[in-house]
């Protein structure tokens, strides 16, 4: 256990950033972590890769791309964070992939591929032998931070959501994630969550289509038995029902950040503190150029102080 900050980074397809500018306004949000704190740098799906919008699909970056120099600078950030850039799309020798890199301490911890086809736009990713599928899915991982904090992370890619947590349940409690970290893009936007002008809910839209969070938290209980009872993909998130949580979710221009309750599937969603528009890419969230990097609550992780309420 520990204290933590997100810091996550949001980006529409094909929007037009410089990566200067995206450091900056990821340094300015850094600018906002507590002292004590792991900042958990997450970035969505797709963020390094190129999307033709005319033929609807995906592929690498080129080789001389500016973003990679992003890419980076991350990997330089990480010397004192979790950085979860997002997803890049590579060919590894004959394989098209689509995979999340885990950095910490200027190193890979380990990438994270995703198995599953999220859309028409998506190929049939490569992953046999690296990943994909509930029996071989990537274990959750330790991270030792300041003197004495430690806390357990887990990754898993939009569409592959559930696997992770279908790998874990045959594992011991100790092994599932305290803290599940999801790069993905359109996966935020049920009605539980994302809802339209004049309406209660943990984002909304208002009436010149700018996302907007309401400025406090949101609380909804997915217990079946709730009278609240609402289906939401985030009670497949790999976290324990016992165990007590926490969710980072990076949703291409959209993000989604909250803890979950011990013994329940009542979650607590939270919104930022801050949040810095890169400065060229546009803030017309549902448009098509958009990127901003938003900073949120510093979290002790100590379950015996209830942090989910």
């Amino acid at each position: 256990m520990g204290t933590i900050q997100p810091v996550v980074m949001c980006c529409e397809l094909n929007t037009k950033w410089s990566p200067d500018a995206f450091l900056k306004s990821l340094n300015a949000a850094l600018g906002h972590v507590e002292k004590n704190a792991l900042p958990i740098v997450l970035g969505p799906e797709f963020l390094f890769a190129q999307y033709d919008s005319g033929k609807r699909s995906f592929g690498p970056l080129g080789g001389q791309d500016a973003k990679l120099s992003f890419l980076a600078d991350l990997l330089e950030l990480s010397a004192n964070a979790l950085v979860v850039p997002g997803t890049q799309v590579a060919f590894e020798g004959a394989k098209r992939c689509n995979y999340a890199p885990v950095y910490f301490k200027k190193a890979l911890v380990q990438k994270v591929y995703k198995a599953t086809k999220g859309g028409t736009a998506e190929y049939e990713w490569d992953h046999e032998a690296i990943g994909g599928g509930a029996s071989a899915h990537p274990d959750s991982f330790v991270l030792d931070y300041h003197e004495s904090s430690e806390t357990r992370f887990g990754v898993e890619i939009c569409n592959d959501i559930g696997q992770m947590k279908q790998f874990l349940k045959s594992k011991s409690l100790s092994v599932w994630p305290e803290v599940y970290l999801m790069p993905s893009y359109g996966m935020a936007t049920e009605d539980i969550y994302y809802l339209g002008p004049n309406k209660k809910g943990y984002m909304t839209v208002d009436a010149k289509a700018q996302v907007q969070w309401k400025n406090q938290k949101y609380t909804v209980n997915l217990d079946p038995e709730a009278n609240e009872h609402r289906p939401s993909n985030v009670t497949e998130f790999a976290l324990h029902s016992i165990k007590p949580g926490m969710f980072i979710q990076s949703d291409g221009f959209r993000c989604r950040v909250g803890y979950k309750y011990p013994m329940s599937l009542k979650f607590t969603l939270i919104p930022p503190l801050k949040s810095y528009p890169v400065q060229g890419a546009g803030n017309t969230p549902l448009g098509e150029h958009n990127a901003a990097v938003h900073v949120f609550p510093a979290v002790d992780l100590n379950p015996l102080k209830p942090f989910w309420v």
